[in-house]
């Protein structure tokens, strides 16, 4: 719904002020929940920085501007189709980072996903 709302209202935002106010928005959502039910103690190991950082920058971030741009390229159809590969591409990288073991039911299912992304990608649009 959201991603339709933006191609329908907001593809003349700014995508770093939309991403800011979607990320100010649910920081202070969630500095709420933090800060009335946790007890906010944080051991900060390097690994947990480094990891952080790549959730913030690359996947939040980096994800939130690429699917703004992506909106206002293309149909939010197309762009909301993209979500579907997000199974297969990470039970790729589980195994491939992690030797987790792949199923024959999880590769078909996988390549179910991808051929009907693709079959949304690629068609035609209308003129």
């Amino acid at each position: 719904m959201g991603t339709v709302y933006q191609k329908r209202h907001g593809t003349g935002a700014d995508l770093v002020a939309g991403t800011l106010i979607q990320y100010g928005a649910a920081a202070t959502f969630f500095a709420i929940g933090a800060f009335t039910l946790e007890s906010r103690e944080v051991e900060w190991a390097l690994q947990l920085q480094l990891s952080m950082a790549w959730l913030v920058l690359g996947v939040s971030i980096g994800a939130i501007l690429l699917l703004m741009w992506l909106i206002r390229q293309g149909a939010a159809s197309q762009v909301a189709s993209l979500f579907y590969l997000v199974p297969p591409v990470t039970a790729l990288e589980a195994y491939l980072l992690f030797d987790e073991r792949l199923g024959g039911l999880a590769m078909v299912g996988g390549l179910v996903a991808i051929t009907g992304v693709a079959l949304v990608v690629t068609q035609k649009r209308p003129a």
